[in-house]
């Protein structure tokens, strides 16, 4: 296979919801020169995507020699043409673990968390709402700029001083 167009099937914001998308060149790829991820399957007769889980309907994810991700989809019942379309990395990671390539994800993202844990930050405890007014809150702002915190630890640190002082 030689150059394949790549297209933005996006709607632009000016265009009506009932207007029809018209694709726009956004590329080219030698898919003979990037790496070719196919799709996992499943079901009960494990002729289902696993990408789309959808019957008829695949995809394929490419990556090319500059590192972009390319996905094609495809239907086998309707008469349509392969599209191929840039997907930004984290779709491309959703795709690799739904199509179950664990090492794919291992080689070109952080990899997939453990079993058991979560992403994002450690927690501190349990979460807990407050209200306070607007000029509790200023001062909580205030406080928080002033030793260049997030509102949130300084929030613990204010009750922690004030707890402190009672003890």
């Amino acid at each position: 296979m030689a150059r394949t167009g790549i297209y933005d099937y996006s709607r632009p914001a000016h265009a009506h919801p009932d207007e029809p998308v018209t694709p726009r060149a956004a590329g080219w790829f030698d898919p003979d020169k990037a790496e070719r991820f196919e799709e996992a399957t499943g079901g009960r007769d494990g002729q289902m995507s696993l990408a789309t889980e959808k019957m008829g309907h695949h995809q394929e994810l490419y990556r090319t020699r500059g590192g972009k991700w390319v996905l094609c989809s495809w239907s086998q019942y309707h008469d349509t043409m392969a599209r191929y379309e840039y997907v930004p990395p984290d779709v491309a990671r959703d795709w690799l673990i739904r199509s179950q390539h664990q090492d794919a994800v291992e080689r070109y993202f952080t990899g997939l968390p453990e079993e058991g844990t979560t992403v994002g930050r450690p927690s501190v405890g349990p979460k807990r709402e407050v209200r306070l007014s607007p000029e509790r809150w200023a001062q909580v702002d205030a406080y928080a700029q002033e030793r260049g915190l997030e509102k949130a630890a300084a929030l613990r640190e204010i009750i922690e001083r004030g707890l402190d002082a009672i003890d």
